[in-house]
């Protein structure tokens, strides 16, 4: 399988509680920026000065190449480590 360019992720095309399969959405996360020098989070989609950075853009969508949901969970079984790995090399750009 080809490896793909990932950030932390927000998966879409997973079954709801109904059996639906979800559709790709806005990321909830446009809604917030992060602060690059200072450890902090807050609620506005424009950054406000060259610090900071919408969390959006760090925090993108899964994008499986499958379509059905069975194969979407697969695909994550099978790229979790590497989803995991990355998410902790975001996270430590960023003040603790």
């Amino acid at each position: 399988m080809e490896k793909r360019k990932r950030n932390c992720r927000n998966i879409n095309k997973l079954k709801n509680s109904q059996g639906e399969q979800s559709q790709k959405g806005d990321n909830p996360l446009k809604m917030f920026c992060v602060d690059e020098t200072f450890n902090y989070i807050v609620q506005h989609s424009e950054p406000r000065d060259e610090h900071e950075i919408n969390l959006g853009d760090v925090c993108t969508t899964f994008e499986s190449i499958y379509q059905l949901s069975d194969y979407v969970y697969d695909d994550i079984k099978e790229n979790i480590v590497d989803l995991i790995e990355e998410a902790i090399e975001i996270r430590n750009k960023y003040p603790k």
